[in-house]
């Protein structure tokens, strides 16, 4: 069977980047540990914030999210990917409210850099309105699954895969809730 790299066998073999100049000392491994950190393999991430040390890996990743929107702002490719990162692992770590917040800059920003019909926009969407649902806030998430139904029916059509999907999860919220969706 195939076995998963090790944390230091992952980081070894992570694509290295390149540090923006003029870093502060004392912020430069931090900065250089989140970049490593980015470059993980998913299962490798995950394993990671479940081990322990997660809320060490969590801090630092959100002072790289805080660093890159200061520095090259909060519709860079660059910090939207940081964010998606930071909300895996808030999510992994069971840090749902925090994952919120980031799900929601994640959301916005994607909408304002890719537009509502894009692929990594729904898939965002899609998660924050799952999110709202597990954390019992069901009437937000009635309300994000409606409007993210409306959107998708907006850009695509009523038959298209992303509305019905997001017709489907509407309507397994109302059956959640005892309620029945409108035909």
């Amino acid at each position: 069977s195939r076995r998963s790299p090790t944390f230091l066998e992952a980081t070894s073999t992570a694509p290295q980047c390149r540090m923006p100049v003029g870093l502060d000392a004392a912020e430069r491994p931090a900065q250089e540990l989140s970049m490593c950190l980015v470059n993980l393999p998913e299962d490798a991430r995950v394993r990671l914030a479940a081990s322990g040390p997660q809320g060490r890996l969590v801090n630092v990743l959100r002072r790289r999210v805080s660093f890159l929107e200061q520095v090259i702002g909060r519709l860079n490719l660059q910090t939207l990917f940081a964010v998606e990162k930071l909300v895996e692992l808030l999510l992994a770590s069971g840090q749902q409210e925090d994952a919120e917040i980031y799900l929601q800059k994640l959301v916005s920003g994607r909408i304002d850099v890719f537009g509502e019909a894009h692929e990594d926009t729904v898939k965002a969407q899609r998660e924050l309105c799952g999110l709202l649902k597990d954390m019992g806030r069901l009437s937000d998430a009635e309300l994000m699954f409606r409007g993210f139904a409306a959107s998708c029916e907006k850009h695509w059509g009523s038959n298209h895969p992303h509305t019905l999907m997001s017709l489907v999860d509407l309507a397994d919220l109302l059956e959640s809730t005892g309620r029945q969706a409108e035909p």
